[in-house]
């Protein structure tokens, strides 16, 4: 069992994904039309902890569209629980698919010239 965070009702927390020791990130589904996103909720609320996450929203936000990065699709840094909710990317992270390439340079060197985003 997972901690219920207070949430607004359009999200229903589905399953844990990860855990830090300022937030919980969480498999979710948007009740208006069923899609899953990742919810990622600020645990901790002193002044820098809320900085640092404003300045992930923010980045997210520029690099809008980029091909190689989740797109934010909301995000409320005011609520009692500030959130953030991204594109649920099924494939799991960038950390856990790297090793696929077994730290070759030349399958390395290419995967970062090919994913280079322009923003």
């Amino acid at each position: 069992m997972f901690y219920q965070y207070p949430q607004r009702p359009k999200y229903q927390n589905i399953a844990l994904l990860g855990a830090g020791s300022v937030g919980e990130v969480y498999r979710a589904r948007r009740e208006s039309d069923g899609a899953e996103v990742a919810v990622k909720y600020l645990r901790s609320l002193d002044y820098d902890t809320r900085q640092r996450f404003k300045r992930e929203a923010e980045n997210y936000l520029r690099q809008q569209g980029c091909p190689y990065i989740v797109n934010i699709l909301d995000h409320n840094l005011a609520a009692e629980c500030p959130y953030i909710v991204l594109e649920y990317c099924g494939e799991g992270s960038a950390r856990s698919n790297i090793s696929k390439f077994r730290w070759q340079p030349d399958n390395m060197a290419a995967l970062l010239a090919r994913n280079r985003c322009p923003y």
